[in-house]
């Protein structure tokens, strides 16, 4: 299991860990729940409501628009504080061995956002190949909602 606490994360590798492995390999994803810790979670509504969001749209080359969110500017104080939680050298250990990823990793960009109904905001299928994923490894979505919303997550 892995949790990320006020002190950093806590890793504890459990008749589960194999477990967590084995789907990895099987599906290429795993959900953690209660991955963030209570400490950490009874502070993001503050920061929610005191960070400023403008409306982000992600273009592509070819001038389409793939997705429109309400995003946080990456100098406000939450995505700062997930920021310094995820990148953590234990960390990233754990989730190289858990992934069998042979490559270093080196850090995870953090991006809140908002998709607010009603208001046009939506993420299309993307791919993680081209000019701006290289070097990706996986990606990692934690859901800050205070409750269960929104559609599926899907992965191919």
């Amino acid at each position: 299991m892995i949790r990320l606490t006020t002190g950093g994360p806590r890793i504890v590798k459990d008749d589960g860990w194999a477990a967590l492995r084995q789907e990895f390999a099987r599906r290429h994803c795993v959900t953690f729940k209660g991955f963030v810790d209570e400490g950490v979670l009874e502070r993001v509504p503050r920061m929610l409501e005191a960070g400023r969001f403008h409306t982000f749209e992600h273009i592509t080359g070819q001038g389409e628009v793939v997705a429109r969110e309400f995003r946080m500017g990456d100098a406000e104080r939450l995505p700062l504080m997930f920021f310094h939680l995820l990148n953590q050298p234990r960390l990233f250990d754990a989730i190289a061995e858990l992934t069998g990823c042979g490559a270093a990793i080196r850090r995870f960009d953090v991006r809140c956002y908002k998709q607010v109904p009603g208001s046009g905001h939506f993420i299309s299928w993307h791919t993680d190949g081209g000019p701006h994923s290289t070097g990706r490894l996986f990606g990692l979505t934690v859901n800050l909602s205070p409750e269960p919303c929104g559609g599926g997550f899907q992965i191919r």
